[in-house]
């Protein structure tokens, strides 16, 4: 007589919130090992950010400046707004303060930039941009990072750690300088603006009370006239030289590139491509990961993903940028499911596509509560438990810095006072959600709750459960750190 199959138990809520409790903590030092084990490089963007911490009574006071119909005609395309005037501000304000959405917008007039700072003041200058922002990130983590961006004024170079590398020509040779002591005196600094706000703040505003649902900013980013996201021509030379001093390699402000008369933007797009070619060519261990930042203008948005996505083999993107890039490359169906529920399978859904339409290793996912990532087996380790490993360093470190309100040391991740950090309570849920979706069952869908990884044959899928900080001291940097120390800390 044959033996009944046996029963399998699906871990309680309760169980499976200790046993992730217990992963994020212990996987600290084991990503923080690999981390050391690789050198990074972080290109092309670094500016100072003006912080300015606004209260609802700050947003409240502004709306009420300025007439109702002209923030109401705005709301609808907030969004897509380029900022030109205070009316355009106000509202794009009023959106992520309502919804708790963050907005990167750009603003091309110096005037507005000056209004800001004698209507509302500066709270902080700190280091911004991508690179500057993760290059000071990595230093911090014990690194010695390799940062180029095209301009470096003194003011810029002074917001660099001191452990943070830069690429510089002397004497025809290639020298690798302080990052502090690479200024070139004859650069402008470029200056972006950042409106944070806080969960839980309210404002009236036409007879109603609009409760903030979630800590997030406003970023207004001014515009530099002949900056262009690549190396210089100078450099060039120089590049299989250089790939040597790194393994991963980390790229982002293609915002920043626009058409112009004398060249057009396929060239800048091409010589970049051709740059990155040649480090992969001279050092054929090196992965280069794309961090995703809106651009506007879609047909300028397609032509600059589809060049820099070939020699691109990672992507990070949030569920905001998600939904605007499915949109931009047609994958309506993706995009319907995602806008239809905002969770973690058509996410998933979303991430695959874009993996295979740009041939992309891996794609990782940031939203609130939870990662989700694509990872193709071509390029991997046997074992994807080490790839949590790093998810889960990503999430302690952002979750510190959230809470010092400052880039994390290594020995701030392992500080026993962090050691009460939980997951949240979405992460959790989603993880049976996605299980549902995907059709999950028995010992593969326990396994799954209690591990985040779903195999599909020729690629694994990771979901991974993150703390949630109720009161951020700054929201600015979160994602770059999540993207950078998750993808530096893998095998």
């Amino acid at each position: 007589m044959p033996l009944p199959p046996k029963t399998v138990h699906t871990p309680s809520a309760t169980s499976l919130q200790r046993t992730w409790n217990a992963k994020l903590h212990r996987a600290v030092p084991k990503a923080l090992a690999h981390l050391q084990r690789h050198e990074g490089f972080l290109g092309f963007v670094a500016n100072v950010d003006a912080m300015k911490f606004m209260q609802g009574k700050d947003v409240q006071k502004l709306l009420g400046e300025i007439p109702f119909r002209r923030i109401q005609q705005r709301l609808k395309h907030a969004g897509q707004l380029t900022i030109e005037t205070s009316e355009d501000f106000a509202a794009a304000l009023f959106f992520c303060f309502q919804n708790g959405k963050a907005l990167e917008l750009p603003c091309y007039h110096p005037r507005l930039f000056e209004w800001f700072e004698k209507h509302f003041g500066i709270d902080e200058k700190r280091m911004g941009g991508q690179a500057g922002i993760i290059s000071n990130q990595l230093a911090a983590l014990g690194s010695e990072p390799v940062c180029y961006c095209p301009i470096l004024s003194a003011t810029q170079a002074a917001l660099f750690d001191k452990n943070v590398r830069f690429p510089l020509l002397q004497k025809g040779q290639l020298q690798l300088v302080q990052a502090k002591k690479a200024a070139h005196k004859k650069d402008p600094t470029k200056t972006n603006w950042i409106f944070e706000f806080s969960k839980g703040d309210q404002l009236q505003w036409q007879g109603k009370t609009i409760t903030c649902p979630r800590s997030n900013r406003l970023i207004i980013l001014s515009k530099l006239v002949k900056v262009e996201p690549l190396f210089s021509l100078e450099l060039e030379p120089f590049l299989p030289q250089l790939a040597r001093h790194f393994d991963r390699a980390m790229i982002a402000g293609f915002h920043h590139l626009h058409r112009k008369k004398s060249k057009t933007l396929r060239y800048y797009l091409e010589r970049l491509c051709r740059q990155l070619d040649a480090l992969k060519k001279a050092n054929p261990r090196l992965r280069i990961h794309v961090e995703y930042v809106m651009i506007h203008d879609e047909k300028l948005a397609r032509e600059v993903y589809e060049h820099i996505g070939r020699p691109a083999d990672s992507l990070g993107i949030n569920e905001v940028e998600m939904k605007h890039v499915l949109g931009m490359f047609g994958f309506k169906k993706e995009l319907r499911a995602l806008q239809k529920e905002e969770n973690a399978f058509p996410l998933y859904q979303g991430a695959r596509s874009l993996a295979l339409h740009f041939n992309f290793e891996r794609v990782h996912v940031h939203t609130l509560g939870y990662f989700i990532m694509y990872l193709s087996k071509k390029h991997m380790l046997p074992d994807p438990r080490a790839y949590i490993d790093s998810l889960l360093l990503a999430a302690k470190a952002s979750e510190v810095r959230a809470t010092l309100g400052k880039p994390p040391t290594k020995k701030d991740l392992l500080d026993k006072k962090f050691e009460k950090i939980k997951v949240s309570k979405i992460g959790l849920e989603q993880l049976g959600w996605f299980a549902k979706k995907a059709g999950l069952q028995g010992k593969r869908k326990t396994q799954f709750l209690e591990e985040g990884i779903a195999d599909f044959g020729d690629h694994y899928v990771f979901v991974v459960p993150t703390p949630i900080t109720p009161k951020p001291k700054s929201t600015v940097g979160l994602g770059d750190t999540i993207s950078s120390t998750a993808f530096l800390s893998q095998p």
